[in-house]
């Protein structure tokens, strides 16, 4: 993914929100770095984070949630809202 330009992964498993810093070659690379987007809190049963944060997570949320997208030609915008439709992140990514 590194080298060819991906800039978002979004993954699921963990019913929780995570959105890392960008991060190339396992470190935190503010300049090239891919975001790494875990979206798992639409339903089932909420997980709790280890007592610890990490060192490389931008944005964590225990809760029910949702995303959306929006792509244009200056670039990408992610936003995440809780239940009650307050939005609790944003990534804007231009091109």
């Amino acid at each position: 993914m590194e080298n060819n330009g991906v800039r978002v992964m979004f993954f699921g498993h963990l019913h929780t929100y995570m959105r890392t810093l960008p991060m190339k070659e396992d470190k935190v690379n503010l300049g090239e770095g891919i975001h790494f987007v875990q979206v798992g809190g639409m339903g089932g049963n909420l997980e709790d984070f280890a007592p610890t944060r990490i060192p490389f997570a931008a944005k964590t949320y225990r809760g029910y949630h949702y995303l959306t997208g929006n792509l244009t030609s200056e670039g990408f915008e992610l936003r995440m809202y809780n239940t009650e439709g307050a939005m609790l992140d944003q990534l804007l990514l231009s091109k």
